[in-house]
């Protein structure tokens, strides 16, 4: 493998560019040696399959995919704290909402009982 710098996003950059090379390079005039051709493109592909396989398995904490993982895990989190937060009326909101249900729970007993005729 080529020397590494562990960086994911740098790696598909790479390959990204010697696709892009190998692809440009299959269609245009050989006899043009200003045009980048097939063994730039291959260079560049290899390069960057290189670094992205170095970038996943580099067993830095702080670098490659486990910094990914990590940094992915802990906007998870914030994500989900931030979505699950209570109101800024706090209590007095979540206890508005239960007295809610409990009226609302009694009127359809009360009308499930008048019904049956248990309440006149």
């Amino acid at each position: 493998m080529s020397e590494s710098p562990y960086g994911l996003k740098e790696g598909t950059q790479k390959l990204a560019d010697g696709t892009n090379q190998l692809l440009s390079g299959m269609y245009k005039d050989p006899s043009d040696p200003t045009q980048p051709g097939l063994a730039p493109g291959s260079k560049k592909l290899a390069d960057g399959t290189d670094q992205l396989a170095d970038g996943i398995t580099n067993p830095d904490q702080n670098k490659g995919l486990i910094a990914g993982a990590k940094a992915l895990d802990e906007g998870a989190n914030q994500l989900k704290t931030q979505a699950t937060f209570i109101s800024p009326s706090g209590a007095g909101g979540l206890i508005g909402i239960i007295i809610c249900a409990i009226i609302l729970i009694g009127c359809i007993l009360s009308i499930v009982m008048r019904r049956r005729g248990k309440i006149s």
